[in-house]
């Protein structure tokens, strides 16, 4: 019951759900749920043409009620934190802005991080934009000529610090922390 088009990872349910029901069906439930995963994410990245990650599928089939997940993408390892508003509530609304990542500007931002990426490795030998702490970015961020392209890597860089920090207030109970972070994720994402 996932409204499509509201950016509620509607094509990774759906993906997910083909995918188990094949699984399910015909290959009497072998294939592994984490490769699963992964060949939806395949599916996405190579016949819908959104570069995207791993986290929609992965949020999709490895969910747990009353859980949140925390997830590396890079290395697919993850941990379980517990989600416990007390007497605090989490509202997701649909806005019904329609929102379609093969129509948007994703592919276009990703190919921005990964020219960012290119500029900083000149400099820093890393994998990912992700390796970067804020500190190592404001140092490296210098040799990102285009100010377009350093905003970019900067939201990434920043935003990953703030999983983090959501991580510890989730463990800790500390919704209102919580709270603050999640609405400057909104702004960077906006801006």
């Amino acid at each position: 019951n996932i409204p499509i088009g509201a950016g509620l990872s509607s094509s990774a349910s759906l993906e997910m759900l083909a995918g188990e029901m094949v699984n399910s069906l015909f290959n009497e439930g072998r294939i592994d749920k984490l490769e699963m995963i992964r060949m939806c994410l395949n599916a996405e990245n190579n016949f819908i043409g959104v570069m995207c990650g791993i986290m929609d599928q992965f949020a999709i089939g490895m969910g747990r009620k009353d859980k949140c997940i925390l997830l590396d993408c890079d290395t697919q390892e993850y941990e379980y934190i517990d989600f416990c508003m007390n007497e605090h509530v989490l509202v997701i609304m649909n806005t019904n802005k329609h929102r379609m990542l093969n129509e948007s500007k994703y592919n276009e931002r990703r190919a921005q991080c990964e020219a960012a990426l290119d500029e900083i490795r000149k400099c820093k030998d890393i994998k990912n934009l992700c390796q970067l702490s804020t500190v190592e970015f404001e140092e490296y961020s210098r040799y990102i000529g285009d100010p377009v392209i350093r905003n970019r890597a900067q939201h990434v860089v920043y935003e990953n610090e703030r999983v983090r920090k959501a991580a510890a207030a989730l463990k800790n109970g500390e919704i209102k922390i919580l709270g603050e972070l999640i609405n400057q994720s909104h702004a960077s994402l906006r801006d």
